[in-house]
C-alpha cells in the first residue's frame, strides 16, 4: 500500500504565527431607566402552539390571569440563586448590536456581533442564558394589557414588571478590534434607544414605539476589567 508523503516546507519560507487575540472581560453594572416588562414563553403556550400546529383545534380554556403572569416569569434555575427572577442574556447582546444603525456604516452589526461575547453565569430549566435582577419593593407586578392578536382582534395579556431594576452583564471583547469605551457606547446607545422585554422602543405597538425596558451603564459603580485566561470565563 502506498504511503501519502507529507509536503516539506518550503525552504526560507516564513514561519506562520499566531498569537492569541487580545481579550479582557468586563463586569459592567446596568440600570433601568424605565421598567422592564418579562414575557416569558411558557410550557402552556408552547404546548397549545404544538398541539395546532400538529393540527388540532385550539381549545377555549377559562383565563387565570394569575397563572399567565406566574408562566411569564424566567426563574434562575440550580444555582446559589435557585428560583430568583432573571431575564434573558442575549437580549442584552441583541440590544447592544441593534445600537450600529444609529452610526455610520463603518460601525458593522455583523462585525459587532462577532467582537462581543456577552458570558453566561446563569440559567433557567429550559438551558436559557440569564442574568440576575435587582429591583425595588414594588416589583414585580402584574401588568394587564390589550395586545393585537394575529386575527386582527384584542385581548388581554398578564405579564410581570419590574421597577428600579438593575443587574450586571459580563462582556467579553476583541481588544485589537473594539476598544472598551466603544463596548461601553454601544451598550448605552442600545440601552437607550432600543431597549429589552416587551414595549421597548425597538417594539411599539399600535405603531407607536415603546417606553419600556431602557437602561444605561451605571459608571457610579465602576467597571470591573479582568484579563481573560482561555478555559476561564
Amino acid at each position: 500500500m502506498a504511503t501519502k508523503k507529507t509536503k516539506e516546507p518550503t525552504a526560507g519560507a516564513a514561519l506562520l504565527t499566531i498569537n492569541p487575540l487580545p481579550m479582557e472581560v468586563l463586569e459592567i453594572p446596568i440600570t433601568g431607566v424605565t421598567p422592564l416588562i418579562v414575557n416569558r414563553f411558557g410550557p402552556k403556550i408552547r404546548e397549545e402552539i404544538r398541539r395546532i400546529e400538529a393540527g388540532g383545534k385550539k381549545i377555549k380554556m377559562p383565563r387565570d390571569p394569575l397563572a399567565e403572569y406566574e408562566d411569564a416569569f424566567y426563574r434562575i434555575k440550580g444555582s446559589d440563586l435557585d428560583g430568583e427572577f432573571g431575564f434573558p442574556l442575549t437580549a442584552f447582546k441583541s440590544c447592544t448590536v441593534s445600537a450600529c444603525r444609529f452610526y455610520d456604516r463603518s460601525v458593522s452589526m455583523q462585525a459587532v456581533k462577532q467582537y462581543l461575547w456577552f458570558e453566561p453565569e446563569y440559567y433557567d430549566e429550559d438551558g436559557v442564558a440569564l442574568v440576575p435582577l435587582q429591583y425595588d419593593d414594588n416589583s414585580p407586578r402584574m401588568r394587564e394589557d390589550p395586545v393585537r392578536v394575529r386575527n386582527g382582534g384584542t385581548t388581554l395579556r398578564y405579564r410581570p414588571e419590574f421597577t428600579g431594576w438593575s443587574t450586571t452583564v459580563r462582556v467579553r471583547y476583541v481588544m485589537s478590534s473594539i476598544n472598551m469605551d466603544s463596548v461601553l457606547e454601544l451598550m448605552n446607545a442600545g440601552g437607550l434607544n432600543v431597549g429589552v422585554g416587551e414595549w421597548r422602543p425597538e417594539k411599539g405597538t399600535g405603531g407607536n414605539s415603546g417606553t419600556n425596558g431602557c437602561w444605561q451603564v451605571d459608571h457610579e459603580q465602576g467597571i470591573s476589567i479582568h484579563p481573560f485566561v482561555a478555559g476561564r470565563v
